[in-house]
């Protein structure tokens, strides 16, 4: 699941958000930053009653209930999308070995 919310001064928008299961790491469920300055990057790690009943799915009404905690903007300017689409630029580039 992939959360888009409007983009920032320092980081504009919009801004995509993958939920991750990161068990094994850390207890469950993160958000990670994948795009813009911070992509790739552990935004949040979310606590174990955001969880439905154990399984690796965050509760909706959780994250409405509790979304200013995660961001600093209104749970209804957040949409979800089931996958992020790369561009087709990125299908088109060359990709090369790196050189020892």
């Amino acid at each position: 699941m992939v959360l888009c919310l409007p983009g920032y001064e320092t980081d504009p928008g919009p801004l995509a958000f993958m939920l991750t299961d990161l068990t094994g790491y850390y207890p469950g469920l993160a958000l990670v930053q994948a795009t813009g300055y911070h992509a790739g990057l552990i935004s949040r790690v979310l606590p174990p009653e955001s969880h439905v009943s154990g399984r690796s799915v965050v509760s909706v009404a959780w994250l409405k209930e509790n979304w200013q905690r995660i961001e600093d903007c209104e749970p209804d300017e957040v949409y979800i999308l089931d996958r992020l689409e790369l561009p087709d630029a990125v299908h088109q580039m060359e990709f090369r070995v790196l050189p020892k």
